[in-house]
């Protein structure tokens, strides 16, 4: 069943109209996500591994940034989709095919792993996080984004569920994780969590508010302006709004 599944999911984001569709959705709102993203920790000079790259918007952003990419997917349309997109930046991005759970590099290869609206789509858990480590550098970083089930929009996403399904095939495609007992698995697996933020997607046209050292919403501007005001001047803000967000990030330090 598990095998299916992935058969199910690796055909449908092969899918062009699909790759249109999820790069219309990245240039839109994830490019804006991805470069508050980078701002937790830099990575100028380091090598970096973008696992899931799908269209490459984030590859393209860190490389702007000064690092050395390489960016992974299991799907060949969104690889052909990234290089398309990243025209004179190409060169500077190197390109794999390969499933996320078995990656063909050497262990501690890289300074810098991002795993970024990916997870829910890996149906073995514990082996992608066993092959990040793998593949880490000791000290090193790893930022995982992934949605929060116990947000608004996670919660109106299970009350209507059509404002998923024009973004995935079937329910059984998608799993919805508690991002906080992901979190607590990979602290358990010798990591510092270094950071935490919410991000909020709900609203169409970006507003950002309070883009650095705070969580950050991507709801229309009023909203935006007074989820930043509470944030800023309470203590209830600053505790409470980050786990009500859509997308949650973390970003982790390798200790062993």
């Amino acid at each position: 069943m598990v095998e299916k599944n992935k058969k199910q999911i690796k055909d449908y984001y092969n899918d062009p109209e699909v790759v249109r569709r999820w790069g219309k959705i990245y240039n839109i709102w994830q490019k804006q996500e991805f470069e508050l993203i980078l701002e937790l920790v830099p990575c100028k000079g380091k090598s970096v591994l973008d696992i899931g790259c799908a269209c490459g918007v984030f590859s393209m952003l860190a490389v702007k940034e000064g690092a050395i990419v390489t960016a992974v997917d299991n799907s060949p349309a969104m690889i052909r989709a990234a290089r398309q997109n990243s025209d004179d930046q190409a060169e500077k991005i190197e390109y794999v095919l390969s499933e996320a759970e078995k990656m063909p590099f050497g262990n501690g290869s890289f300074d810098m792993v991002y795993l970024l609206h990916t997870m829910p789509f890996i149906r073995d858990k514990k082996q992608i996080l066993s092959e990040i480590s793998r593949i880490l550098k000791k000290n090193g970083h790893f930022i995982i984004s992934m949605p929060n089930p116990f947000s608004i929009t996670g919660i109106l996403g299970i009350i209507l569920p059509f404002l998923y399904k024009r973004y995935v095939k079937r329910d059984e495609d998608i799993c919805f994780l508690n991002p906080f007992e992901i979190r607590r698995d990979i602290i358990r697996s010798g990591y510092e969590n270094i950071h935490f933020r919410g991000l909020e997607l709900l609203g169409g046209e970006a507003a950002v508010a309070y883009r650095r050292r705070k969580s950050i919403s991507l709801w229309p501007e009023k909203i935006s302006y007074y989820l930043g005001r509470f944030e800023k001047y309470t203590d209830l803000g600053r505790t409470f709004l980050k786990y009500i967000m859509f997308r949650t990030v973390f970003a982790f330090r390798k200790q062993i």
